[in-house]
């Protein structure tokens, strides 16, 4: 049977199916025992014996694209991409990428970051600490503008480094070659760092608040102390007495 009535009675492209064939037929040279389709001299020819199975496997490999595919775009979704920094906001970590390998750290672990251009400190924050070297703007943490910038017209190293908790200095680096910090390469690169500091910014500022006591009010301390009482009495330990003078002693009665 040929490969365009196979893939017209099974839904599948025509041109993409018959691409397929032809890579299991090279794939099945003399030497590699995993092809066993019989075909004609025809690369278009399938016998009939072994179009089921062909099918079977051309499906599975579809599916299992689809499925990768639908990663793919999960991932975009939850991911904010910042080029040499990535922000999973579903599982709430920061990724670091790169030709060693990926860092990932969970954002309760950010202390402090700093954007780094040839060594100086042209942007930090961190928890308890106030942006410097940039404005902040409003509740989506947008970093603007830089009171520290350099007056070089070239950028030999940009980086943002991040330090960790139990981990220590990370880095994730924007520009690592000599370029003219007017080139569009560099604008780019230092508004994907700038993107990225935004986001630092914002993750600091809710690790800072989730470090912060929280006050119970004082009601709500005396009836819980009330509350411990009336345990101890249901447990036998304290007598109706003494459970009602504890209590008028908690109340100031």
């Amino acid at each position: 049977m040929d490969t365009k009535t196979i893939a017209l009675n099974n839904g599948f492209n025509p041109d993409d199916f018959l691409s397929y064939v032809n890579d299991r037929i090279t794939a099945a040279l003399p030497g590699n025992p995993t092809f066993r389709y019989h075909c004609g001299l025809l690369r278009t020819t399938i016998a009939d014996a072994d179009v089921e199975l062909l099918v079977y496997e051309y499906k599975a490999e579809l599916d299992a694209k689809t499925a990768q595919e639908r990663e793919i775009e999960r991932q975009r979704s939850i991911m904010i991409d910042c080029g040499a920094i990535q922000f999973n906001t579903k599982d709430r970590q920061v990724v670091l990428p790169s030709s060693d390998g990926i860092q990932i750290f969970p954002y309760e672990s950010v202390l402090e970051y700093e954007l780094l251009e040839d060594g100086a400190t042209e942007m930090s924050g961190g928890v308890g600490r106030a942006v410097v070297g940039g404005l902040l703007f409003g509740a989506t943490g947008a970093i603007v503008g830089s009171t520290t910038r350099s007056t070089k017209n070239t950028c030999s190293l940009l980086v943002v480094k991040l330090t960790i908790a139990q981990f220590g200095a990370a880095y994730a680096t924007y520009i690592s070659k000599t370029v003219r910090r007017d080139s569009p390469y560099y604008l780019a690169q230092f508004k994907l760092a700038q993107d990225a500091l935004s986001q630092l910014t914002i993750i600091c500022n809710e690790n800072e608040a989730a470090a912060q006591p929280v006050d119970v009010p004082a009601g709500n301390t005396l009836a819980a102390e009330v509350l411990e009482l009336k345990k101890l009495k249901d447990a036998g330990i304290l007598t109706e007495e003494e459970f009602e003078a504890g209590k008028r002693r908690i109340l100031g009665l």
